[in-house]
């Protein structure tokens, strides 16, 4: 996808939200990366 946009930074409390929003974005054809707290700081 064109990086027409920019870069989009969203904050959720809760990792069901995240999980949506992740899919729904990788659907669309957007780049994504997730972080949560249940990550190990190498990953």
């Amino acid at each position: 996808m064109n990086d027409v946009w920019g870069k989009l930074l969203i904050f959720t409390e809760h990792r069901d939200t995240l999980n949506y929003r992740f899919k729904s974005l990788v659907r669309w054809g957007y780049t994504t990366c997730q972080i949560h707290g249940g990550m190990n700081p190498h990953e």
